[in-house]
């Protein structure tokens, strides 16, 4: 399947890291639509750093980076 349909198919983004960030846009530079998705960090570093790269501040929900907690936010 091509790299250029995902974005149709994602609800929510999950990021561990910036450098997860940085790979994604890496892999999926034209699709500008998933800055839009909503998306869960794990520190508030990473979150700056979505905001720099134009996530949507408002769509970017702060998690512990415990499995519990990821898991409960992307259900939400």
């Amino acid at each position: 399947q091509p790299l250029s349909t995902f974005d149709q198919e994602i609800d929510t983004v999950l990021a561990t890291s910036c450098e997860v960030l940085k790979n994604l846009l890496t892999i999926l530079p034209q699709e500008k639509n998933i800055l839009s998705k909503p998306l869960v960090v794990i520190s508030s570093r990473i979150k700056a750093y979505a905001e720099q790269l134009g996530f949507d501040e408002n769509k970017i929900i702060l998690a512990n980076p415990s499995d519990a907690d990821m898991i409960k936010k992307l259900s939400n």
